[in-house]
């Protein structure tokens, strides 16, 4: 797993017409989901044996493999399971990495007279290293040099807090040109993702 804060990404869909690798503001839409706590309802206590009780359950149940009574959930987005799985993430990140202060968020953004977003980053550092998870720039400021801008004062801030190396992933109908302009080398992709034909490229730049 990841650090609470760099938990797993929701990929999303880029909502401008525009190619963003060919524009210096890209339209990556992808991060993570976090909402409030909320309180994860507890297991009622057992019923009294029987007198002549029945011969001890079997640990596995044989039906879907889990044991005891465990039961599989299936769902959609859960604010309260990203949250408590960050929670426990957290707790083991910790115990692994002692001496390490905890990931901290880090956001850039740009804004208008109005207070209207131009546009924004939003990613992490931890340690030595910084991600960058959400990168967007509106359509009519793409071209500008606002997300140059914007990426520019991203390293700066990660730099300053110690971070000698900056990660981030960009689909190839996002923004993988985008960073390879501004210094970031591609160590892989993986290919088939989200469709055929399209690839998860991940990108790193040395600060």
């Amino acid at each position: 797993g990841t650090a609470g804060t760099l938990r797993r990404e929701a990929r999303g869909c880029d909502m401008a017409p525009v190619c963003p690798s060919a524009a210096d503001g890209p339209a990556d839409i992808r991060g993570r989901s976090a909402g409030r706590r909320r309180r994860v309802p507890g297991v009622t206590g057992a019923a009294a044996p029987d007198p002549a009780p029945d011969p001890a359950p079997d640990p596995v149940n044989a039906a879907d493999g889990l044991p005891g009574d465990l039961r599989v959930v299936v769902g959609e987005g859960d604010p309260a399971l990203d949250q408590r799985l960050s929670d426990e993430l957290d707790a083991v990140n910790a115990a692994a990495t002692p001496g390490v202060a905890p990931a901290r968020e880090l956001t850039v953004q740009a804004l208008g007279a109005d207070g209207d977003l131009a546009g924004g980053l939003s990613g992490w550092t931890w340690g030595v290293a910084a991600g960058i998870a959400l990168t967007w720039v509106r359509a009519q400021e793409r071209g500008s040099g606002l997300g140059g801008r914007l990426l520019a004062e991203f390293e700066a801030q990660a730099r300053g807090r110690g971070c000698t190396h900056v990660f981030v992933t960009s689909f190839t109908f996002q923004a993988p040109g985008f960073y390879t302009r501004h210094g970031y080398r591609e160590i892989f992709r993986w290919d088939g993702v989200p469709t055929p034909g399209a690839a998860d490229v991940h990108l790193r730049k040395d600060l």
